[in-house]
């Protein structure tokens, strides 16, 4: 069993006294794996006082958030000892949740921008990392203008890259297509769980694939955005940086016309020292782990 919590703004005894029913419901026959929003010692230490075994209590390191690859090692070794399938405890609180379900169905989702400066590179790339780390087996194409999925993901020399080249990387391989896209897509797709398509210059929508939009604040982008989506069948708005100079206008916008709406905090810092590692952003901003996340969810990734 896997509980996510407790969420910002969450009362915390509110949260204990669930989490004490939840264990008196399982009887204490299976484990219940806990993953921590923070590393708070003392949440810790009264998790403990109700029985739960300390190795099931995953905290993330300072700044960061706990891993997909820990949580699935975790849940990996709850299986082992209990030879059965841990369920999956769920509550209304969004969170960065992997239930270890896997959705091998060669899925492509497109991640695009109307101008490139939104964001669209480094939720696109985070978006893979956080799918390759679940354990899928994920294609990046990097359609942008020039291309610098490079940068986020420790491709040598990242400036010079040219189309067309393939790189393997510790998130799955990176295609740097050029002209020549349509020659090595179906290959592509074929042999992946999840092929991201990444636009940061242009919006696009593939046939049979799952959209996402990225956008910030600005409002000539709102506006355009709004216009050109109009043809489009209805994708996911992600607005990054949301709450830069108060309320987040551009997610109210969409929100009213109906669009599934995701909302992702500016951390400029976390992403540049992403950057500076050439690394994904998730890697080093606990925003932007949370955001993808959110958006994983959204987009069904892991079933």
């Amino acid at each position: 069993m896997v509980v996510c919590g407790p969420g910002t703004g969450d009362d915390l005894e509110e949260y204990l006294e669930k989490v004490e029913d939840l264990v008196k419901e399982t009887g204490a026959t299976i484990p219940v794996i806990f993953v921590l929003n923070e590393n708070t010692d003392e949440l810790k230490r009264r998790l403990m006082s109700f029985g739960l075994s300390e190795e099931w209590i995953l905290m993330p390191q300072p700044g960061q958030t706990v891993r997909a690859s820990e949580l699935l090692k975790a849940i990996k070794k709850a299986e082992e000892e209990t030879e059965s399938d841990p369920p999956v405890f769920e509550d209304s609180t969004p969170k960065n949740e992997l239930d270890g379900t896997q959705e091998k169905n060669n899925q492509v989702i497109c991640v695009s921008s109307s101008k490139r400066g939104c964001g669209c590179d480094t939720m696109a790339t985070s978006l893979a990392a956080h799918a390759a780390e679940a354990g899928l087996k994920v294609a990046y194409i990097d359609l942008g203008e020039p291309p610098c999925a490079s940068f986020h993901f420790g491709v040598p020399e990242p400036a010079f890259v040219q189309a067309p080249a393939v790189y393997e990387t510790k998130w799955g391989i990176l295609v740097v297509p050029g002209d020549d896209v349509e020659s090595i897509f179906e290959d592509v797709v074929s042999k992946h769980d999840v092929t991201i398509v990444s636009s940061p210059n242009r919006l696009i929508q593939l046939e049979g694939s799952k959209s996402v939009v990225v956008l910030d604040r600005d409002i000539q982008i709102v506006e355009i955005t709004s216009a050109q989506i109009m043809n489009m069948d209805p994708p996911i708005i992600f607005v990054n940086r949301s709450s830069e100079n108060g309320k987040p206008d551009a997610a109210c916008i969409f929100g009213q016309k109906g669009y599934e709406v995701i909302t992702a905090d500016t951390d400029t810092n976390g992403c540049i020292r992403a950057l500076a590692d050439c690394k994904p952003a998730l890697t080093r901003s606990p925003q932007v782990a949370q955001a993808v996340g959110k958006l994983a969810s959204a987009l069904r990734i892991l079933g």
